[in-house]
């Protein structure tokens, strides 16, 4: 029986680094089934790679969305300077606090941009 059997990690997510590393390691002229099996990654994750990403014009993946913002910077400044008043009240009051039709992740959002953790 062969001591080195290779076991794919089950459902894992490829990160970035793993993909170029698949992507490189097919611009070599790696098989699939040898990149698979040289990553520690299953032959599936290995095709989808390929199908969909490409060495030249490889891009990170998720980027993130930097669209408009619907609220104003007021009220963003207004938001912050209730939460450093209010500091020790949970950030679902504070919502409330503001009388601005906000979320609570909202407010810990900004907080979190201005580092008022």
């Amino acid at each position: 029986m062969d001591a080195q059997v290779h076991k794919p990690k089950p459902s894992t997510h490829l990160t970035d680094v793993k993909i170029a590393e698949i992507l490189t390691l097919h611009y070599n002229g790696h098989s699939q089934r040898n990149t698979a099996k040289v990553m520690h990654h299953s032959k599936m994750a290995v095709h989808h790679a390929f199908d969909n990403y490409d060495l030249d014009t490889f891009v990170t993946q998720n980027p993130r969305f930097h669209g408009p913002r619907n609220m104003t910077k007021h009220e963003d400044r207004y938001i912050l300077h209730a939460a450093k008043q209010f500091n020790d009240v949970p950030l679902k009051d504070i919502s409330k606090i503001v009388n601005i039709s906000v979320s609570r992740s909202t407010v810990f959002h900004r907080n979190h941009e201005a580092s008022y953790d």
